[in-house]
């Protein structure tokens, strides 16, 4: 999914600057939230906060092969979700969790992750607080789902034929939307995995789409032309 690190009702015309400073996250320059952050041996953990300390979601992260597992649970919304994301950094997310308005005034939005969850397919689950949850199962919960989303991804590979470096982006939309970018090396070939409701995108120098070609269960290379500007 990505997220796996899976923009519902985003308005293409807003423009994000996000940066992780301090354990502040910052929109062009103005303070949104914060994000603390813990290391527990394979684990890390993410908490975040209100500016005025109030807890509004706990994340947890662990990295292997397969992609980034990910547990994301909203106390002040009574909701959970578990996904498997590709692999990115927090701020990557955050910076989603901005876009499709999961974050709002630095609380956490309940429609917002409804929305987020509903057209990632994610399921959203209630959160249970007066009854504790055998940590082996609930890492088995988690297991089971992100397998199932890694299952549910079309694999493929990108092979550049242009002499430069060029960019692709992998999700909604480029502007405005949820997704990831990748730099495909000149003549090189990269390996790459994306859901069937997303879209992959070759970029110019800033960043704006030129070409457009859907996720499909056919799909098994991705060939950008010498040219940079199409694929073949």
């Amino acid at each position: 999914m990505l997220m796996c690190l899976c923009g519902m009702n985003a308005i293409a015309q807003e423009k994000f600057d996000v940066l992780l400073r301090n354990d502040t996250v910052f929109n062009s320059n103005v303070p949104q939230f914060i994000c603390e952050h813990k290391n527990k041996g394979q684990l890390d953990g993410y908490s975040l906060r209100t500016l005025e300390k109030k807890l509004q979601a706990v994340l947890i992260v662990k990295n292997d092969s397969s992609g980034m597992k990910f547990s994301g649970s909203f106390p002040t919304l009574g909701l959970r979700y578990a996904c498997l994301y590709p692999k990115i950094e927090i701020i990557t997310l955050l910076d989603s969790y901005l876009r499709n308005k999961v974050m709002v005034n630095g609380e956490a939005s309940r429609e917002g992750l409804q929305a987020y969850c509903k057209e990632r397919a994610i399921p959203l689950d209630t959160m249970t607080t007066h009854k504790k949850i055998n940590p082996a199962t609930r890492d088995s919960m988690l297991i089971a789902t992100a397998k199932a989303d890694a299952a549910s991804q079309v694999k493929f590979t990108f092979h550049n034929n242009a002499s430069r470096p060029v960019k692709v982006f992998i999700g909604d939309r480029p502007k405005g939307g949820s997704g990831r970018i990748q730099v495909i090396a000149p003549h090189g070939d990269f390996p790459e995995h994306a859901r069937k409701t997303e879209k992959i995108f070759l970029l110019d120098d800033a960043g704006n789409p030129i070409k457009s070609i859907a996720v499909t269960d056919q799909l098994t290379k991705v060939v950008i032309k010498a040219s940079a500007d199409d694929f073949e």
